[in-house]
């Protein structure tokens, strides 16, 4: 039976800009491909590295950290 591909994050390898992409359904189209950025918005990078996607939620390290960038 099609399960629906499980949601992943696109992190930028220059500025750690992070993207997830989630999909609707199992029936990809190319709105749903659309969500899977070719360049950052930040820096204008075109190379991603795709890393699985946690809903753990940040810490207030992590966000410290993110600010601090």
């Amino acid at each position: 039976m099609p399960r629906r591909p499980n949601p992943f994050k696109m992190c930028c390898t220059n500025c750690g800009y992070e993207k997830v992409v989630h999909f609707s359904s199992d029936c990809l189209d190319a709105d749903d491909m659309a969500q899977i950025p070719k360049v950052c918005p930040k820096c204008g990078n075109d190379k991603f590295e795709r890393k699985p996607y946690t809903d753990t939620g940040y810490s207030i390290f992590d966000l410290i950290k993110k600010l601090i960038k």
